[in-house]
């Protein structure tokens, strides 16, 4: 993965080409579940523990997939008449669903706090406005998570391991985020 490269850039050419090659770098954990992960080459997955999975599968599948929203808004009928890397978009949304956008145990609600804020590097909720309907397992996802979110900005949820005033404020910072989009 060492010559995957992204730049931040509206050039619709660019992204394409590299919305391409990350698509073609990402394979299924379990076949048949069209579920596609943005996995290490030569990575053994099928020992990897469940909370290292969340840091190095998942965590990088969202990167992949906030940069692929971004990529749809900007290149809109390029992006989906191009049916290869529609079809590895989808297959990427449905990943970022396998936890809930979610951490691992005790840290459950500090990974999706730090989900969405990866997730939130791109226009989100102007995409699930514009294409929500055709992702729904995806939409339905976000939108539970921003309410977990909004939960964890407002107190009503702690972390297992207690009130957590930074993981509130971090929480009330992505919330503001969300609503000025």
């Amino acid at each position: 993965m060492n010559n995957l490269k992204f730049e931040k850039t509206n050039d619709q050419k660019t992204l394409l080409t590299n919305a391409k090659k990350a698509v073609s770098l990402c394979q299924e954990i379990n076949p048949g579940s069209g579920m596609l992960f943005f996995i290490p080459p030569n990575q053994d997955i099928k020992h990897m523990p469940s909370d290292a999975r969340v840091e190095f599968i998942y965590m990088p599948t969202y990167t992949l997939a906030a940069y692929l929203i971004h990529c749809k808004m900007v290149l809109k009928e390029l992006f989906t008449n191009d049916e290869e890397l529609e079809t590895g978009f989808k297959g990427i949304l449905l990943a970022s669903t396998g936890r809930n956008m979610t951490g691992h145990g005790y840290e459950e609600l500090d990974g999706l706090v730090d989900a969405l804020e990866i997730f939130l590097t791109a226009p989100l909720k102007a995409f699930l406005a514009e294409h929500g309907k055709e992702y729904p397992e995806f939409t339905e996802c976000a939108k539970s998570a921003v309410k977990t979110l909004r939960g964890i900005a407002e107190g009503k949820l702690h972390s297992a391991w207690g009130e957590s005033e930074e993981l509130a404020k971090k929480a009330q910072e992505l919330i503001g985020i969300w609503e000025n989009a």
